[in-house]
């Protein structure tokens, strides 16, 4: 290669631009390159262009001539374009040799040579230290700059040339040497003559290129002092006096730069500080310092207490100064002058001292059911100087501890005991006391079980009693402890392998603490499944089938279903209860088999299912309507029910409408009379299509007939009619039907009359209208009807009369039978009757059947329904039910209140039995009802009930039953049949001792009157209608009696014709009771019954006349006249003329009124009258010893009514009295008295007076106020409750609105009399003017004081009763802002919402200022929001929100700024292997997440990156030696920026080689090759280290480009771990190099002591003895008798991580202390203090902590406990990091043998890498502890720590020592409970062990002094 200098280029623009082109050609390939060494600094870019290359080579020579162009843009104001053109010949011989070989320069890591040769082209071969150097420069000389070189070295060069680029180097060879210098040291910097404003400065280095020599600068806080300096001392002089800053000395030497800091501060005047590190409650103890001052001087300090000097701490030069004699909790001023070169700095401090101890507590933190757990807090006192002395009940379980947590153990559960406290500290002491209980022992062991499946039983138990979250169950089957079930903590227990259905012993044991307790219990498995139903969704060619199962385990049945015996593939094994089978045979019988699996067991169940037959052809008829319509219709069978569809066409077109529907009908429209159709149905069923045709001609309509004869008896109708014209021929038949009046429903009596065109009606009711019809019937038309009313005959006999009178004129006869007035019974009211309205009779239904018991003073009879017959018309029976065979339901109807005129009110009782078809093949359904009508006492009049039956009126007896039969669709065989129902009624029995029984059954027109008697005068009385509704039509019926000699009852049968629906038949009875009671017999009465027919009851009034007597001389009576009329007599006043002994004779309404008082007198009180009646009065007068013979005189008269209607109204009441007023009707007019009861007292005695009051009253209560109205011997009765008030109570303020200056105060009061409470409202014990004694239920109370309390009583009064209420109640406080943000802020625009508090709700309206200049839209809102827009960006704004309510007003201000626009785009590139370009970006201002980017490439937009909110781009593919223009387009809240990258494209770098890797027993050192490729020089690499599994990797050399290796320290021997070089190249992802290395192993035997392995008591692992049962100690050889029944008690310290051990008394706590961070120099720079922080404590004594360093610390305390009889061995096994030998042990004892044996492992986890620590443990004297110090080297994460401690106790039980007890602790080596630390972010731990005994330390690998101490 052959360098030339070519021509400068020419210049195009006025700025004078220097290049150096220098160009290289390589003869081989004729390829000229351009190299351009640029030497300005604005040059942008730069291209070459080869126009022209000719060479001629010879023998000799070599000519080329050559034209280049240059392109160059040069960067200034403006770009400008320079283009230059250079060109020229060049030749050279080809002959050479060596001629000179020197070293030109020397540098500290470069080498120039020079060298020359004769001839033309020529190679130069050039051995660095015998290796060839490649450099391509150096092969074509005459120059050969080596750089890369190391420093301080000795090179030796060999150079030799060639001809040409392939011939062998020539000789002869040329040899030269070089030693290249040093680097340039580090300045060591020396400081001097520190002043104010300056100092001096010297220094000095080593090494360095001498010439040029080296250079130096010095910088203060990075500003330049002073540049290229060649010597070595230097004066600042420039600086600001008492300021500190960075003095910089930099060395320049060849390629190198050195710096050197130092942290100096220049002399002021010193501040002085002053601090408390140290008091007590009597002392304080300060610290002053003042750094700095004039050098040389020295600082005096004096220190005053107020404005009094300290006088031993005057004018010191020490720093401290020790206070003593001062107050507990008292303040002190102190204040500290510092004296410095005659300048003086004051600082003040004030201190209190610590208040002495006081407000002890005794707070739990454990107990069990025989130990208590307290801790002892207190308030004041000396922190860290408290001693505890703890009493509990007379003895002190704790004394003088440092602990403040004591331990009272032996106690008794579920006791309470008394904890005293006297706490010690600085020489005070203070007490305190608490009780506690332990907890209850053990009780009340529940067993359940749930989740039971056919082989598993989970049982669930629980446990009261003992120490919460510490039971533990053992679970019994059948006496035999479960395995899987010993000693567990969780609550269940799952017992599997079980036998379905089966019943199993369980027996759980429960123990807690030192108590157990069992519990059996006997639980089932499940049952095996069982299938429960198979059904099937049937088509004609598939089943659906869905099946089901019981028992098994929910959810896990499968099924498999067999058809024929085969399996069906897709139904085998399903868990769904379904299966469809597809292409079955139609009309096919299928067995299905469905066999079910569940838990293990299974089931099976076999149906047969039948699919359909296919559909059948459709049977086609027709109706033809009048209106020219034709409906045809047609039918199917077959097919799957509801799914055929049908067409219908006639002649061949199908019908509109009528195609594929599933009506089985269709109407065409219209026809003519005469035409012909062809009629098709088409009918489709599960794929199946069937068709009929039929033929069809229309004739006319056939007409209606004419009833031409009507004959009707009392009982019967028959009719006759024309015949019918018209119609199909010879196809017209008849039906004759009968309906009721409204001819709501026909019967058709008459069926398919052809020739006799007539129909008789039988069994009528008299004189009742009825409907008739006759229907005409032909073929398919309508039927055609004609219908006409027409009335049976009446019955001529009079049933009401017994001779001339009707109903003996005690009644109304209605429909033939009379109905009775009150007080009479009978067929004709013949017989007295007096109902006890009181005492009605009794009735107690049947439960089994249709029936009732009925109790009549002790008179009873039954009645039941017995029996159904269907007779046939030869009287043959053809069916009998038995009906109380049938199932019946029986409910009692609620009691309904009837109102009528008649009786005002009564009541309806009624029962109901019923059945349904089920119960027979007879009926559809049969109900039967039995009622009964009862009086309402005092209010319902009369003694029958008026009700409605087959639209006549009937009447019943009060107390008396009745019963309906209602039987629905009886299945009659034939229209001429008749059912008979039987029912039976018993004679009264207990009313009479003579057997007889007179039965008589009466013909009353309507209806049978029937009479079941004794011979006491008792009887049943019942009236048996021979009306019945058969079909809605009244229709009569018969009745005849039968004797039943076998039970002495009778037998009531009821004939009944055909009916097709419903009967409906209602009889009813009442009793005839003579006698009071029930009658006591003798046992011989005869039992004979005796049936009277035609007999009547009752009997008809005789009144006997007198033989009229002849008189001589007659007597005429003169006057008459009613001198008094009452409401039951009048008295009478008369006169006569003539006779000497005159008689006087009455009637009264024709009937003899007798009375001696009368019979000579002149007046006559008639008494025995009826109130409100008419009496006719004819007195005759006549002589004595004769009869009256027409001397009569009349006097008509009418008797008051009985006084009645009594009312009563409440006239007024309060809280205590009750006024009311009352008045009636009737009597005797001035003679009514009244008197009130109330509550059984007479509270108004009997008077006239209509008004009563009655007081003393309780409030609030209900009274019953009875009052009693009498006139004239009758009395009326009438009550009313009526209820006091509540008193006045429930005053209660209900709410308040309340502004800044007014309070509305609302209240009510509860009870009171209505209407009549007033108010008053006091305001601070003052009434308020205008809310004085108003009823106004609120007070508006104004000019008050803003946010002011204010006392408000309210006085309620009402009738004399008072209630206040008080509250305090405030004015609002004036409103105030609350808070003002900007929720939106841009560049230009913000949004602001704010808010206020207090104020009146509502009522705010705020003003915003912007720069104190009001915002007019935002001027006096009511929102709280307000859009700022057209702002200045990057501009600080002043806003101020003001609010104005209820006349007050508020403000504030705050500062917003508008955001700066957004910064033109930083451009990173990471280039990825697959040919990914990965382009990041960033930028800063602009309003957040609005900016928008889009990123080019040359110029183009890269796809997916336009307008993205992505900070990154991908473009692909880039090309290796590419160069790229890369430019990124800001965009954000409308602003834009942009910036241009530009970036050649390196190929990858490539991985390292590991080549030489060095494991020790505690570190691993690598070393690797360099990576090639990625950017030239700027490759560096790092060194990481991680587990074996390569989970994570921390680095530990990094940035590492000279020398590559590096050094892993601190790891665990014989440990794999992953190492891994990262080489890291500019825009490059990482490249990895992993490898997995072992930590040699650590030869030393741990386990040994002497020639045996771990004493023999044993087993040696990972070089740690493991120790059998009973052993302890590093070799195991000390004795540890462990009490697994009573393990050591451990109490966590509630307030920071710790805890307290307490083994058989023998106590010592251990806590984590304090954490440091330690540099390299030993010294602390961070200290924290684990029990400052804020901790909190959960069960599994787990403490986690979170503080301000963002960093986590949990630490959770183990403890491994035995389970009595179970646990074996007294050891427990886990892992922990890595198994290795390295380990302390530490052993703090007592002169006892005593002590606490500690492992301490010597490694932990750092970053979830196992690596070494180390340990150490210090003595504290000052509080007999122990801190174990853990080192641990830095981490990034996480650290992870973990020993343990145990005890060996040698003793029974706590030792009493005295007080001269020597108190040296010895450490032996040796154990503690578990407890390991996972601490983030900080390093370094210790650990406190605190116990009254002797320590020494000592190391584990002392092994002879070991076995010493334990011998």
């Amino acid at each position: 290669m052959k360098e030339i200098q070519l021509s400068k280029p020419k210049h195009v623009n006025v700025l004078s631009v220097e290049r150096q082109l220098i160009a290289s050609i390589d003869l081989h390939r004729s390829v000229a390159t351009i190299m351009i060494n640029n030497n300005i600094n604005n040059i942008r870019k730069t291209s070459i262009m080869i126009l022209a290359l000719v060479s001629v080579l010879t023998k000799e020579t070599y000519t080329t001539t050559y034209s280049i162009r240059v392109n160059t843009e040069v960067t200034d104001a403006i770009d400008l374009l320079e283009k230059a053109m250079v060109s020229g010949t060049f030749n050279f011989s080809l002959t050479q040799s060596m001629t000179s070989f020197t070293v030109t320069a020397i540098y500290t890591n470069a080498i120039q040579l020079q060298y020359s040769s004769d001839g033309g082209f020529v190679k130069y071969t050039l051995l660095v230290n015998n290796i060839e150097n490649g450099d391509f420069a150096c092969a074509n000389g005459p120059t050969c700059l080596l750089t890369g070189l190391t420093a301080d070295t000795q090179y030796n060069f060999d150079i030799c040339v060639s001809s040409d680029w392939s011939s062998p180097c020539g000789t002869p060879h040329m040899q030269a040497q070089a030693r290249t210098y040093k680097d340039v040291s580090d300045p060591l910097v020396v400081v001097s003559a520190v002043s104010g404003v300056g100092m001096t400065l010297s220094w000095s280095t080593t090494g360095g290129v001498p010439t040029p020599a080296t250079v130096y600068n010095i910088k203060a806080n990075g500003m330049d002092i002073a540049l290229g300096l060649t010597t070595t001392t230097y004066t600042i002089n420039t600086l600001t006096p008492g300021t500190t800053y960075p003095i910089l000395v930099q060395a320049q030497n060849d390629d190198d730069i050195k710096n050197t800091t130092t942290i100096v501060t220049t002399y002021g005047t010193p501040p002085v500080t002053l601090t408390a590190p140290v008091k007590t409650t009597k002392t304080i103890t300060l610290n002053f310092e003042s750094i700095g001052g004039v050098f040389g001087s020295v600082t005096t300090y004096s220190l005053f207490i107020g404005t009094a000097p300290v006088s031993q701490c005057t004018a010191i030069t020490s720093n401290t100064c020790y206070i003593q004699g001062l107050v507990s909790g008292s303040s002190y001023t102190f204040k500290i002058e510092s004296t410095n070169a005659g300048q003086q700095m004051v600082n003040g401090l004030t201190v209190s001292t610590y208040a002495s101890i006081n407000g002890v507590t005794v707070a739990l933190v454990n107990r069990t059911t025989t130990s208590i757990a307290v801790q002892t807090k207190h308030l004041g006192g000396v922190p860290g100087q408290s001693s505890y002395l703890v009493d509990l009940h007379g003895s002190y379980i704790c004394s003088g501890t440092s602990s403040n947590i004591c331990v009272g153990r032996n106690l008794q559960p579920g006791t309470s005991y008394k904890f005293i406290s006297t706490v010690s500290n600085d020489g005070d002491s203070s007490t305190g006391e608490s009780s506690f209980a332990t907890f209850y022992s053990l009780y009340n062991l529940v067993l359940t079980s749930n989740q039971t499946t056919t082989s598993r039983i989970i049982v669930i138990y629980n446990t009261n009693g003992g120490v919460p979250d510490n039971t533990f169950y053992t679970t019994k089957i059948n006496g035999q402890v479960y395995a899987d079930c010993i000693n567990l903590y969780l609550q269940t227990c799952e017992i599997t392998n079980l036998n379905s259905g089966t019943q199993y012993k369980i027996e759980t044991t429960a123990t807690n603490d030192i108590d157990s307790v069992s519990m059996t219990n006997y639980i089932s498995t499940l049952a095996g499944v069982k299938i429960t139903s198979i059904d099937a969704a049937i088509t004609t060619k598939t089943l659906s089938l869905t099946f089901g199962s019981i028992n098994g385990v929910v959810g896990l049945t499968k099924f498999s279903v067999y058809v024929n015996g085969s399996a069906v593939p897709s139904c085998t094994d399903i868990s769904e209860t379904k299966c469809d089978l597809i292409n079955l045979t139609p009309g096919t019988v299928y067995s299905i088999l469905v066999v079910a699996q569940n838990d293990g067991t299974s089931d099976s169940m076999t149906t047969d299912f039948s699919t359909y037959p296919p559909v059948s052809q459709p049977i086609i008829t027709f109706i033809q309507h009048p209106n020219k319509e034709l409906l045809i219709k047609y039918s199917t069978t077959g097919g799957v029910p509801g799914q055929s569809t049908y067409t219908v066409s006639i002649n061949g077109t199908n019908l509109p409408g009528c195609i594929n529907i599933q009506s089985t009908e269709c109407t065409y429209s219209p026809y003519q009379i005469g035409d012909y159709f062809i009629v098709a149905v088409f009918a489709t069923n599960d794929g199946l299509t069937q068709i009929s045709t039929t033929n069809l001609k229309i004739y006319d309509y056939p007409t209606a007939i004419n009833i031409i004869n009507i004959v009707a008896t009392n009982s019967n109708i028959s009719i006759e009619w024309t015949e019918s014209q018209e119609g199909v021929p010879n196809m017209t038949t008849y039906q004759a039907s009968l309906s009721n009046e409204e001819g709501a429903n026909f019967i058709v009596f008459c069926d398919n009359v052809t020739n006799i065109l007539k129909c008789t009606f039988p069994n009528l009711i008299q004189n009742t209208t009825y409907s008739l019809r006759v229907t005409v019937l032909n073929t398919y038309f309508d039927p055609v009807n004609t219908t006409i009313k027409f009335n049976t005959l009446s019955d001529s006999t009079d049933y009401c009369k017994s001779g001339n009178t009707e109903c003996n004129g005690n009644g109304v006869c209605s429909n033939g039978q009379c109905n009775c007035k009150t007080g009479w019974i009978g067929q004709y009211c013949e017989t007295p009757i007096k109902i006890d309205n009181n005492h009605p009779p009794i009735i107690v239904p049947n439960p089994e059947s249709p029936g009732v018991i009925i109790d009549d003073k002790g008179i009873t009879y039954s009645f039941s329904i017995g029996e159904i017959k269907e007779i046939d018309s030869a009287s043959s029976p053809i069916k009998t039910l038995n009906v109380s065979s049938l199932q019946w339901s029986l409910t009692k109807n609620k009691d309904i209140n009837i109102t009528n005129p008649t009786n005002v009110a009564l009541t309806e009782r009624s029962w109901q039995y019923s059945t349904v078809s089920s119960a027979s093949p007879y009926f559809k359904s049969m109900n039967v009802t039995f009622y009964q009508f009862l009086a309402i006492p005092a209010i319902t009049q009369n003694d029958y009930y008026e009700y409605q039956y087959a639209g006549q009126t009937y009447s019943i007896k009060l107390g008396s039953f009745k019963y309906t039969l209602n039987i629905s669709e009886w299945d009659f065989q034939s229209r001429l049949n008749t059912l008979e129902i039987s029912s039976i009624i018993s004679a009264p029995i207990g009313g009479s001792c003579d057997p007889k029984i007179d039965i008589s059954l009466v013909d009353s027109g309507s209806g049978n009157n029937i009479n079941i008697g004794d011979n006491n005068g008792n009887s049943v009385f019942g009236r048996l209608l021979k009306v019945v509704l058969l079909d809605d039509i009244p229709r009569s019926i018969s009745h005849k009696t039968i004797e039943n000699t076998n039970n002495q009852s009778v037998s009531i049968v009821s004939v009944i014709p055909f009916f097709e629906s419903t009967l409906f038949i209602d009889p009813d009875f009442s009793t005839l009771i003579s006698v009071d009671g029930k009658v006591s017999c003798s046992s011989n009465s005869d039992d004979k019954w005796k049936i009277i027919v035609g007999a009547v009851v009752g009997g008809v009034v005789v009144i006997e006349e007198l033989t009229p007597i002849l008189e001589t001389e007659s007597q005429t009576m003169s006057t008459i006249e009613a001198s008094e009329i009452l409401t039951h007599s009048i008295k009478i006043a008369y006169t006569s003329v003539g006779g000497t002994n005159v008689e006087y004779s009455f009637t009264v309404n024709g009937s003899p009124f007798i009375s001696l008082d009368c019979l000579q007198a002149t007046t006559c009180l008639i008494t025995g009258l009826t109130p409100n009646t008419t009496y006719d009065i004819v007195v005759c007068c006549f002589e004595s010893g004769s009869q009256c013979q027409g001397n009569t005189i009349l006097l008509p008269s009418i008797t008051y009514p009985t006084v009645s209607n009594l009312s009563i109204a409440l006239v007024n009441r309060t809280s205590s009295i009750i006024t009311i007023e009352y008045d009636s009707l009737y009597g005797v007019p001035g003679q009514t008295i009244y008197s009130v009861d109330v509550h059984g007292v007479i509270r108004c005695p009997p008077s006239p007076n209509k008004i009563c009051i009655v007081n003393n009253l309780g409030y609030s209560t209900l009274y019953k106020f009875i009052v009693n109205a009498t006139n004239d011997g009758d009395s009326v009765i009438a009550e009313s409750n009526f209820a006091t008030f509540y008193i006045l109570y429930g005053l209660n303020i209900q709410y308040n609105e309340t502004t800044t200056s007014k309070i509305f105060v609302v209240y009510t009061a509860s009870g009171g009399v209505p209407g009549q409470t007033y108010y008053t409202t006091i305001v601070n014990d003052v009434p308020y003017p205008l809310c004085i004694n108003i009823q106004s239920t609120g007070c508006e109370i104004m000019n008050l004081q803003s946010g002011t309390a204010y006392k408000i009583e309210i006085l309620a009064t009402n009738t004399g009763e008072n209630n206040t209420v008080q509250a305090q109640l405030s004015t609002l406080k004036p409103a105030e802002i609350s808070d003002l943000n900007a929720t939106s802020i841009t560049t230009k625009t913000m949004s602001l919402s704010f808010g206020s508090i207090y104020g009146v709700i509502g009522n705010s309206k705020f003003t915003i200022f912007l720069n104190d200049t009001a915002v007019p839209s935002c001027t006096d809102i009511s929102t709280t929001t307000c859009d700022l827009t057209n702002l200045t960006y990057g501009t600080v704004y002043s806003i101020r929100v003001s609010v104005l309510n209820d006349g007050r007003s508020n403000q504030m201000t705050k500062l917003f700024t508008t955001y700066s626009l957004v910064s033109p785009p930083i451009i990173t590139t990471t280039q990825f292997p697959n040919k990914d370009l990965l382009i990041k970006y960033t930028t800063t201002s602009g309003v957040p997440g609005q900016s928008l980017y889009t990123s080019a490439i040359n110029g183009t937009n890269i796809s997916g990156c336009i307008n993205t909110q992505s900070l990154q781009c991908t473009f692909n593919p880039y090309q290796i030696g590419e160069n790229y223009e890369i430019s990124v387009l800001v965009s954000n809240d409308g602003h834009t920026e942009q910036t241009f990258y530009f970036l050649k494209i390196y190929d990858y770098p490539t991985s390292v080689n590991i080549i030489n890797v060095l494991p020790t027993k505690s570190n691993i050192s690598i070393e690797w090759t360099e990576s090639q490729e990625g950017v030239p020089n700027m490759t560096t690499y790092q060194a990481s280290l991680s587990n074996e599994e390569g989970a994570n990797f921390f680095v530990f050399c990094d940035n590492v480009t000279n020398i590559l290796k590096c050094i892993f320290p601190n790891l665990i021997q014989n440990t794999t771990y992953s190492l891994r070089v990262t080489v890291l190249n500019t825009d490059f992802l990482p490249v990895n190099t992993t490898i997995k290395v072992n930590t040699l192993s650590d030869t030393t035997d741990f386990c040994k002591t002497g020639n045996t392995e771990c004493n023999g008591n044993g087993v040696c692992s990972q070089g740690l003895c493991n120790c059998k049962t009973g052993w302890i100690g590093q070799y195991c050889e000390v004795p540890n008798n462990v009490d697994n029944n009573h393990p050591p008690i451990i109490v966590p310290n509630p307030g920071s991580p710790g805890v307290i051990i307490d083994d058989k008394g023998i106590t010592y706590s251990f806590s984590i202390g304090e954490i440091k961070e330690i540099d390299s120099t030993s010294s602390p720079i961070k200290t924290l203090n684990i029990s400052s922080l804020q901790w909190t404590l959960s069960k599994t004594l787990e403490r986690n902590v979170t503080n301000q360093l963002n960093l986590t610390m949990n630490i959770t305390f183990y403890q491994f406990i035995a389970i009595p009889t179970i646990t074996q061995n007294d050891y427990y096994e886990y892992q922990y990091a890595v198994n290795t030998g390295e380990i302390n042990l530490i052993n703090i004892g007592d002169n006892n043998g005593n002590s606490v044996f500690g492992r301490l492992v010597n490694r932990v986890m750092l970053d979830s890498i196992p690596r070494s620590i180390s340990h150490r443990a210090i003595e504290n004297t000052n509080n007999q502890s122990v801190s174990i110090v853990s080192v641990i080297p830095f981490f990034e994460s996480t650290l992870f720590i973990d020993p343990d401690f145990s005890t060996l106790i040698s003793v029974d039980g706590k030792v009493n020592c005295s007080s001269n007890k020597d108190n040296k602790w010895k450490i032996i080596v040796g154990a503690v409970v578990g407890g390991f630390v996972a601490i983030s972010i900080l390093a370094g731990a210790s650990y406190y062990l605190y116990r009254k005994k002797k320590i020494t330390t000592e190391n584990n690998k002392i092994k002879a002094r070991l076995q010493q101490m334990n011998s």
